[in-house]
C-alpha cells in the first residue's frame, strides 16, 4: 500500500536538517509530490501599541539594540526563520522571545506582554476582525486576501517571503509512474469545492504545484533556510 507510506511535510522538514543530524536527507530520500497548501504568517500587535506601523516596530530596534522583543515559535521553524531574515535584511537587532506554538506567540501580543509577535494568521484572524490586534505585515509573497491594506515584508522593503507550507512527499524509490498518479489526485482534490470550502475557514491557501514544481519549491526553500 504506497499511499500508506505518504508524508505530510512543512516548513521544519527542511529546517531541521540545517540544525540537527537526522538519519535522512529531505532533498534525496523522498520523492515530493505535490506542494499543497500554505498559511500566512503576520507580524502583530496589541492594539495599544506604539507601533502603528513596521517601520515604527523597526526604529524602535535600531534605537534599542536587542530591547525590542518578537515573540515567535521556535526554535527552527517557519517563523522563526521569517523573523531572522528580516532581520538580517532589515540590519536590526531584535530580540527572539521564543514560545512553543504560535498561539503562545499570539497570547503574548494580545496580553501586551511582548511588543510584537509574529505568528500565523490561521490563528490570529478572529482577534483580526475583532479589532483586539494591529496587524503591520504579512511575511508572504502576496498580500492576505481578507487583509487588503497589510503590506508584505517586500512591499516594505524586506527581501523576505517564508509562509507556512504543508505538502505531500513519499518515500524516494516510489516507482515514477505511481508519483506521477499520486500527484495528480493530490492536485485533482484542491480543485474539489468541497475540500476548498474545508480549507477556507481554517486560512489555508491551495497553491496544487506538483511534482517537479514542488521539487524546485522545496530546493529553493532550502537554500533560503540554509
Amino acid at each position: 500500500d504506497v499511499c500508506s507510506s505518504d508524508l505530510m511535510v512543512a516548513n521544519s522538514f527542511l529546517i531541521n536538517a540545517h540544525v540537527r543530524k537526522l538519519s535522512f536527507e529531505p532533498l534525496t530520500d523522498f520523492a515530493p509530490l505535490c506542494y499543497m497548501v500554505d498559511s500566512p504568517n503576520v507580524i502583530v500587535t496589541h492594539v495599544s501599541s506604539p507601533y502603528r506601523t513596521l517601520g515604527d516596530l523597526i526604529e524602535a530596534a535600531r534605537k534599542q539594540p536587542g530591547g525590542v522583543a518578537v515573540a515567535t515559535n521556535a526554535p527552527a521553524t517557519g517563523q522563526h526563520v521569517a523573523l531572522e531574515l528580516l532581520k538580517k535584511a532589515a540590519k536590526v537587532d531584535i530580540a527572539l522571545l521564543p514560545t512553543p506554538g504560535t498561539n503562545p506567540a499570539l497570547t503574548m501580543a494580545l496580553g501586551n506582554h511582548a511588543p510584537a509577535a509574529l505568528t500565523s494568521y490561521g490563528d490570529l484572524a478572529p482577534h483580526a476582525q475583532a479589532g483586539s490586534v494591529r496587524v503591520l505585515a504579512t511575511t508572504g509573497a502576496k498580500r492576505i486576501p481578507v487583509l487588503p491594506d497589510v503590506p508584505t515584508l517586500r512591499e516594505l522593503g524586506y527581501d523576505v517571503d517564508v509562509t507556512a507550507w504543508f505538502g505531500m512527499v513519499a518515500p524516494g524509490k516510489t516507482p515514477a509512474k505511481v508519483t506521477a498518479a499520486l500527484s495528480e489526485a493530490f492536485a485533482s482534490a484542491l480543485k474539489a469545492p468541497d475540500v476548498l470550502g474545508k480549507l477556507a475557514p481554517l486560512q489555508l491557501f491551495p497553491v496544487g504545484d506538483c511534482g517537479s514544481d514542488f521539487a524546485a519549491f522545496l530546493k529553493k526553500e532550502d537554500a533560503m533556510t540554509g
